[in-house]
Protein backbone atom coordinates (compact mmCIF):
# COMPACT_ATOMS: atom_id res chain seq x y z
CA UNK A 1 0.00 0.00 0.00
CA UNK A 2 1.31 3.63 -0.79
CA UNK A 3 -0.17 5.05 2.35
CA UNK A 4 -1.01 3.02 5.65
CA UNK A 5 -3.18 4.83 8.44
CA UNK A 6 -3.31 3.42 12.12
CA UNK A 7 -6.68 4.67 13.30
CA UNK A 8 -6.72 5.06 17.32
CA UNK A 9 -3.21 4.30 16.68
CA UNK A 10 -2.27 5.85 20.66
CA UNK A 11 1.65 5.63 20.57
CA UNK A 12 2.65 4.54 17.22
CA UNK A 13 3.75 0.64 17.67
CA UNK A 14 1.53 -0.93 14.94
CA UNK A 15 2.24 2.18 12.17
CA UNK A 16 5.74 2.29 12.94
CA UNK A 17 6.48 -0.94 12.59
CA UNK A 18 4.34 -1.43 9.22
CA UNK A 19 6.17 1.46 8.24
CA UNK A 20 9.91 -0.40 8.96
CA UNK A 21 9.02 -3.25 7.14
CA UNK A 22 7.97 -1.30 3.35
CA UNK A 23 10.30 1.36 3.22
CA UNK A 24 8.49 2.48 0.36
CA UNK A 25 5.26 3.10 2.57
CA UNK A 26 3.90 6.11 4.24
CA UNK A 27 2.23 6.12 7.35
CA UNK A 28 -0.46 8.35 8.79
CA UNK A 29 -1.19 7.86 12.75
CA UNK A 30 -4.85 9.18 13.74
CA UNK A 31 -5.67 9.90 17.19
CA UNK A 32 -6.87 12.00 19.90
CA UNK A 33 -4.95 15.15 20.51
CA UNK A 34 -3.70 14.18 23.66
CA UNK A 35 -2.49 11.12 22.22
CA UNK A 36 -0.74 12.42 18.97
CA UNK A 37 0.95 14.69 21.13
CA UNK A 38 2.50 12.28 23.44
CA UNK A 39 4.05 10.13 20.41
CA UNK A 40 4.97 13.11 18.56
CA UNK A 41 8.61 12.75 20.49
CA UNK A 42 8.85 9.41 19.56
CA UNK A 43 8.29 9.72 15.70
CA UNK A 44 10.59 12.46 16.10
CA UNK A 45 13.27 9.86 16.92
CA UNK A 46 12.46 6.89 14.70
CA UNK A 47 13.51 7.37 11.23
CA UNK A 48 10.48 5.27 9.67
CA UNK A 49 8.46 8.26 11.80
CA UNK A 50 9.72 11.01 9.05
CA UNK A 51 7.34 9.21 6.67
CA UNK A 52 4.28 9.32 8.80
CA UNK A 53 2.01 12.21 9.17
CA UNK A 54 0.67 12.83 12.69
CA UNK A 55 -3.18 13.54 12.68
CA UNK A 56 -5.19 14.74 15.37
CA UNK A 57 -9.19 13.03 14.84
CA UNK A 58 -12.35 11.90 16.61
CA UNK A 59 -12.97 8.88 14.75
CA UNK A 60 -16.23 9.04 15.76
CA UNK A 61 -16.76 12.18 14.23
CA UNK A 62 -14.53 11.61 11.12
CA UNK A 63 -11.49 9.40 9.60
CA UNK A 64 -9.20 11.12 7.16
CA UNK A 65 -9.15 10.29 3.79
CA UNK A 66 -5.94 10.11 2.06
CA UNK A 67 -5.00 6.27 3.30
CA UNK A 68 -5.04 2.80 0.73
CA UNK A 69 -5.13 0.99 3.92
CA UNK A 70 -7.44 1.77 7.55
CA UNK A 71 -6.23 -0.38 10.77
CA UNK A 72 -8.00 -0.32 13.64
CA UNK A 73 -6.14 -2.39 16.48
CA UNK A 74 -8.24 -3.35 19.45
CA UNK A 75 -10.18 -0.30 19.38
CA UNK A 76 -13.71 -1.25 18.81
CA UNK A 77 -13.99 -3.87 21.19
CA UNK A 78 -14.04 -1.18 23.67
CA UNK A 79 -17.37 0.55 21.87
CA UNK A 80 -21.34 -0.75 22.05
CA UNK A 81 -21.88 -1.93 18.43
CA UNK A 82 -23.66 1.69 17.24
CA UNK A 83 -20.62 3.56 17.89
CA UNK A 84 -18.28 0.86 15.97
CA UNK A 85 -20.80 1.10 13.35
CA UNK A 86 -20.55 4.83 13.65
CA UNK A 87 -16.57 4.60 13.21
CA UNK A 88 -16.43 2.14 10.49
CA UNK A 89 -18.79 4.11 8.59
CA UNK A 90 -16.21 7.08 8.63
CA UNK A 91 -13.77 4.77 7.90
CA UNK A 92 -16.00 3.86 4.84
CA UNK A 93 -16.78 7.35 4.12
CA UNK A 94 -12.18 8.43 3.86
CA UNK A 95 -11.82 5.06 2.10
CA UNK A 96 -11.52 5.05 -1.67
CA UNK A 97 -12.95 2.22 -3.72
CA UNK A 98 -10.30 -0.15 -3.99
CA UNK A 99 -9.25 0.50 -0.05
CA UNK A 100 -8.95 -2.31 2.71
CA UNK A 101 -9.71 -1.84 6.57
CA UNK A 102 -8.28 -4.57 8.80
CA UNK A 103 -9.84 -4.74 12.43
CA UNK A 104 -7.43 -6.56 14.35
CA UNK A 105 -9.16 -7.94 17.22
CA UNK A 106 -9.90 -10.82 19.55
CA UNK A 107 -12.21 -12.97 17.56
CA UNK A 108 -14.49 -15.21 20.00
CA UNK A 109 -14.74 -18.36 19.02
CA UNK A 110 -18.99 -19.62 17.66
CA UNK A 111 -18.41 -22.36 20.39
CA UNK A 112 -16.40 -22.83 23.81
CA UNK A 113 -15.72 -26.56 23.25
CA UNK A 114 -13.37 -26.87 26.36
CA UNK A 115 -11.49 -25.02 29.60
CA UNK A 116 -8.73 -23.05 28.19
CA UNK A 117 -6.68 -20.51 30.36
CA UNK A 118 -5.78 -18.32 27.65
CA UNK A 119 -9.82 -17.97 26.21
CA UNK A 120 -11.06 -17.65 29.76
CA UNK A 121 -8.79 -14.51 30.19
CA UNK A 122 -10.26 -13.00 26.81
CA UNK A 123 -13.57 -13.87 27.92
CA UNK A 124 -13.37 -12.33 31.36
CA UNK A 125 -11.97 -9.43 29.20
CA UNK A 126 -15.38 -9.60 27.30
CA UNK A 127 -17.39 -9.12 30.64
CA UNK A 128 -14.96 -6.51 31.46
CA UNK A 129 -15.92 -4.53 28.06
CA UNK A 130 -19.41 -5.16 28.56
CA UNK A 131 -19.59 -4.06 32.31
CA UNK A 132 -17.41 -0.87 31.67
CA UNK A 133 -17.50 0.58 27.94
CA UNK A 134 -20.72 -1.61 26.96
CA UNK A 135 -18.52 -2.43 24.40
CA UNK A 136 -17.47 -6.37 23.61
CA UNK A 137 -14.98 -9.66 21.90
CA UNK A 138 -16.86 -10.34 18.72
CA UNK A 139 -16.99 -13.55 16.96
CA UNK A 140 -16.67 -13.73 13.06
CA UNK A 141 -20.13 -13.28 12.71
CA UNK A 142 -20.46 -10.27 14.38
CA UNK A 143 -17.84 -9.17 12.97
CA UNK A 144 -19.16 -10.07 9.40
CA UNK A 145 -22.81 -8.22 10.72
CA UNK A 146 -21.15 -4.93 12.41
CA UNK A 147 -18.91 -4.36 8.07
CA UNK A 148 -22.04 -5.01 6.15
CA UNK A 149 -24.22 -3.16 8.06
CA UNK A 150 -21.35 -0.06 7.08
CA UNK A 151 -20.91 -0.47 3.67
CA UNK A 152 -17.92 -3.30 3.68
CA UNK A 153 -18.03 -6.81 3.44
CA UNK A 154 -15.99 -9.47 4.98
CA UNK A 155 -13.04 -10.48 2.59
CA UNK A 156 -11.21 -12.79 5.04
CA UNK A 157 -10.02 -13.26 8.88
CA UNK A 158 -6.79 -14.84 9.31
CA UNK A 159 -4.85 -15.51 12.83
CA UNK A 160 -2.33 -12.53 13.71
CA UNK A 161 -0.55 -14.69 16.71
CA UNK A 162 -2.31 -16.77 19.61
CA UNK A 163 -4.42 -13.76 20.86
CA UNK A 164 -5.27 -11.31 17.75
CA UNK A 165 -7.16 -12.08 14.58
CA UNK A 166 -7.42 -9.69 11.55
CA UNK A 167 -10.57 -9.36 10.04
CA UNK A 168 -9.77 -7.62 6.62
CA UNK A 169 -12.77 -5.59 5.17
CA UNK A 170 -13.08 -4.17 1.38
CA UNK A 171 -16.13 -1.39 0.62
CA UNK A 172 -19.22 -3.56 -0.23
Amino acid sequence: AGVVAGLGGGGGSLILAVLEQDPQARGMLVDLEASVEAARPRFAEERAGARCELVVADLMERVPAGADVYMLKQVLHGRRDAEAIAMLRNCRAAMPEDGTLLVIEFIVPPVVARADARLEMRLMSDINMLAVTGGRERSEAEWKALLEASGFRLAGVEAAGSELGIVEARPA
